[in-house]
């Protein structure tokens, strides 16, 4: 449904991402109480079913017809304006924010 010269830009949460290894951290040295990830609470539903890394995404996305213009992580709470440097290094240098972003096009035909 994406026109020729159309523009498809996907999020998805970043497993890798800095907050999610920090908690992770937290718990294993037992200053943390829970750590849920997606499927290993039985008692919480997850958030989603599959968390894709970027490898795993620029791989679908190549294997589906789409080029990836650009790829890159960003905080929740303010993707692209006002970044302190600090921010911006981490999130497009290093991708460890806690989101991802693809943008994509269709490969031409």
């Amino acid at each position: 449904m994406l026109d020729e010269s159309g523009i498809l830009v996907i999020n998805v949460p970043n497993k890798f991402s800095f907050s999610y290894r920090l908690q992770y951290f937290f718990y294993k040295l037992k200053l943390k109480k829970q750590f849920s990830s997606s499927w290993s609470d039985p008692a919480r539903t997850p958030d989603h079913l599959f968390e894709p890394t970027i490898t795993s995404m620029l791989y679908l996305l190549n294997k589906n017809g789409y080029d990836v213009l650009e790829y890159y992580t960003y905080s929740r709470k303010d993707p692209v304006s006002n970044q302190s440097v600090f921010s911006k290094f981490m999130n497009r240098f290093l991708k460890i924010g806690s989101n991802l972003a693809f943008i994509t096009t269709a490969k031409k035909a």
